[in-house]
């Protein structure tokens, strides 16, 4: 898995989130609306971002057959954007 996608725009990494982080959602969740900047949080199973379904935890996201770091369908927030807002995918 690449540290970006198709479209060269790079996956948020995991060494750059913690409690408190901001990540946009890309168009691959149901349970969450493409383009969603989410608040990350660090529950007793990793960190995780609410969802429609409750958690959706990022270390589901993660390709562990790279170096890369990434959390794939997540990328960086732009700064100034807070959690809840819908901005392009």
């Amino acid at each position: 898995m690449a540290k970006a996608d198709i479209y060269g725009r790079d996956w948020a990494r995991f060494p750059d989130l913690k409690d408190g982080s901001l990540v946009v959602a890309d168009p691959g969740f149901d349970c969450i609306p493409a383009g969603t900047v989410c608040e990350v949080f660090d529950g007793p199973d990793g960190l995780y971002t609410p969802c429609r379904c409750g958690r959706h935890y990022l270390e589901g996201q993660a390709d562990h057959r790279d170096e890369t770091d990434a959390v794939v369908g997540f990328y960086p927030a732009p700064a100034g954007v807070p959690a809840g807002v819908r901005i392009g995918a």
